[in-house]
């Protein structure tokens, strides 16, 4: 099980990381981060990589947007993290909002 760990946005855009718990011995290949549409709709993969960090723009300003993460290797695809909510500015500025 993965943990979305910190998130912060700014303007239009926001940037997520994530790490396998402490004690987990599983071999990962890579990740797939997923948003929603910012209007509670469906998920969609944004990212498929090694990195554990992502930066998304191009986000709808004053939307909530949902996010998911899970891993992969060879075996196959891992469990879905929790799911964590982040809020978008409601114009452009240079505001930072934690999640």
């Amino acid at each position: 099980m993965l943990q979305l760990e910190e998130c912060c946005t700014i303007n239009n855009s926001a940037t997520l990381s994530w790490k396998q718990p402490p004690l987990s011995t599983i071999a990962v290949d890579g990740y797939i981060l997923e948003l929603d549409d910012g209007n509670g709709g469906q998920f969609r993969e944004v990212y498929v990589g090694t990195e554990t960090i992502c930066t998304v723009d191009g986000l709808h300003y004053n939307s909530t947007y949902m996010s998911r993460v899970k891993a992969f290797n060879a075996s196959g695809v891992g469990q879905y993290s929790k799911t964590l909510a982040m809020q978008t500015s409601e114009s452009k500025s240079n505001h930072h909002t934690l999640c």
